[in-house]
């Protein structure tokens, strides 16, 4: 871990108290966020990935810049050579399921398994993120009449995207000023059909950085095979077109591991090329307990194509239903972990894939519970059915980012 983690408010504040347990909305909103500490460093700000380029069938010899006759002072590059951004990745693998001989893990608080986050002293740090605009004056929903209605709103679009909305719509688009929500990232994924083939671009979701180069997402934002070749490109805190840190910070995956065999171990972990993670810092993760359900203590950051296309958009105090097991996984150091199915009321759309589910905790930590995978429909007997938000987690989303940070340095 860096050296420059910080003590934060929070932490002082209820030290004596620490129990591993989320913090009430309404305690944070009485909490004012905390301004950066430590000036980052400029040459932070550019990272190795974003100087790479693909070139192709050119001497590179040639490579150098020319004064341009456009404008005095600028430069440019000599004609006919085709340079574009990007870093292929190198390994990606879809791991065994456990033998399921596992039993769930004990859900006691203080013995949960957990992965601590990191929070430098170069980052503000973000108990109440700062709306980007107005989110339209929607009329204001009571819980007593949103728990009486439990309507739910689904819109499909040709493309086969989809929105799921609890009564009214809780998300709002924000500014990502500092920690945690800086660590939340947009990225794409691009496939080659053949050998020096074109890039093509897939599709587009979001995920999280866990470590200094360790990013989770879901496991279904995977590149799809058959492919020559793929791309993963990461993108922290994008806003209105590239990073909040500047143009030049972005990074690519090198490696990535993965499962989807069901909602609860629909998670991917990816090595990234950059150690990002020094500079934005990046999210602790632990194993819900089912004591917190109803607690509407969670929050969800993301890129949903509704709404979150060029802004993030984050919703608060977002409560857990129910949570089910899911299916074990196997990590490569043989371990097996259970999985979680942690369903929720969180507002959602495709793009959000990948979305952390999240909340500040009494011992100054911030730990995400949860990959957002999507929905999840339980059937009721005889003849209902309910449809909620679903998040990926249990034990095995500690212990992978737990590996990925031992073994990905």
């Amino acid at each position: 871990m860096p050296g420059n983690t910080r003590t934060n408010r929070l932490a002082v504040s209820l030290a004596r108290q620490a129990a591993y347990n989320p913090v009430p909305r309404s305690l944070l909103m009485t909490l004012a966020n905390e301004p950066a500490t430590e000036q980052l460093a400029r040459e932070a700000l550019v990272t190795r990935a974003a100087r790479t380029v693909l070139a192709r069938d050119i001497d590179r010899a040639k490579i150098a810049l020319q004064r341009s006759e456009l404008r005095e002072g600028l430069f440019e590059l000599p004609s006919g050579l085709e340079l574009l951004p990007g870093l292929p990745g190198r390994s990606g693998e879809r791991l065994p399921l456990g033998s399921g001989e596992r039993k769930e893990a004990t859900r006691e608080v203080g013995t949960a398994e957990r992965a601590d986050g990191f929070i430098p002293a170069t980052e503000a740090v973000i108990y109440n993120p700062l709306p980007a605009f107005a989110s339209g004056g929607k009329p204001f929903v009571s819980r007593r009449e949103r728990a009486l209605r439990r309507r739910l709103v689904r819109a499909s679009a040709a493309s086969d995207n989809h929105v799921t909305i609890f009564g009214g719509d809780d998300r709002i688009n924000i500014y990502p000023s500092g920690y945690p929500e800086r660590c939340v990232c947009r990225i794409e994924v691009y496939t080659q059909e053949y050998n020096d083939g074109p890039w093509i671009f897939r599709k587009r979701g979001t995920g999280f950085i866990a470590g200094e180069r360790i990013m989770m997402t879901s496991g279904h934002m995977r590149p799809d095979q058959p492919y020559a070749g793929w791309m993963i490109k990461v993108v922290p805190g994008y806003y209105d077109g590239s990073s909040v840190y500047g143009a030049g910070f972005y990074t690519f995956a090198s490696d990535y591991r993965y499962w989807d065999s069901d909602t609860g171990n629909d998670m991917m972990v990816c090595r990234l090329y950059d150690p990002i993670g020094a500079t934005t810092g990046y999210f602790g993760a632990i194993t819900y307990q089912s004591r917190w359900e109803d607690w509407n203590v969670w929050s969800m950051c993301g890129y949903p194509y509704d709404r979150g296309e060029s802004r993030p958009t984050y919703q608060g105090g977002i409560p857990v239903r129910d949570d089910d097991d899911g299916d074990d996984i196997r990590l490569p150091d043989g371990g097996e972990w259970d999985t979680a199915q942690i369903e929720n009321e969180a507002d959602e759309a495709s793009g959000a894939s990948g979305s952390p589910l999240y909340s500040w905790f009494d011992n100054g930590q911030l730990y995400a519970i949860g990959v957002h995978h999507g929905t999840e429909t339980d059937y009721i007997f005889p003849f209902s059915s309910e449809t909620l938000s679903a998040a990926a987690g249990g034990p095995g989303l500690p212990a992978i980012i737990n590996w990925a940070r031992a073994n990905w340095p």
